[in-house]
């Protein structure tokens, strides 16, 4: 057995308790420890979608101590229903889903009339980094591509991003 540290250096701290070698759970003060929020997360809904409960896990730990308000979810069916229910800001899923992937997903999202979260903006997480992976997620209809495992600094930075353009959409819409 052997135990994996990470380092993060937006965050001033390693993620994981060292317990699970295989996937580092943050706790939210070990995330926010030494962290800055960008003053556009403040209140910002993100959904999450994961059908790992870890990697649900990670990424709301990484978001959430910057004062996001964030929803998870295991499936596109459970997605589908929160943007219905909640209209979030921001749609981050994993690309690598059983039965229906974050491809159907974006599809499906995308698919919706622009006020009801259509344009909503969304990273995909995806295990495959390569220039075509990015480039079929990118023509698929996400706003972005980060390939996992996640960097927190990395997270941050594109969400702050995807909130900038949350705001100017709901400036020209609304």
């Amino acid at each position: 057995m052997f135990t994996v540290r990470l380092p993060i250096a937006a965050v001033g701290h390693a993620v994981g308790d060292g317990r699970d070698t295989r996937r580092p759970k943050p706790s939210h003060q070990e995330t926010h420890r030494n962290f800055d929020a960008p003053p556009e997360l403040r209140g910002l809904r993100v959904v999450t979608v994961d059908d790992e409960p870890d990697g649900r896990e990670i990424v709301a730990g990484i978001v959430a101590p910057c004062e996001v308000v964030v929803t998870t979810a295991a499936s596109v069916a459970e997605a589908m229903a929160v943007v219905e229910r909640e209209s979030p800001d921001v749609v981050l899923t994993d690309i690598g889903m059983p039965g229906e992937d974050g491809y159907i997903l974006i599809a499906r999202l995308r698919a919706l009339p622009k006020n009801l979260g259509g344009a909503t903006p969304a990273a995909c997480l995806a295990g495959y980094a390569g220039g075509d992976d990015r480039r079929r997620a990118l023509l698929a209809g996400f706003t972005t591509h980060l390939p996992k495992p996640v960097d927190p600094a990395e997270l941050v930075a594109v969400v702050t991003s995807l909130a900038r353009m949350a705001t100017a959409l709901k400036a020209r819409t609304g």
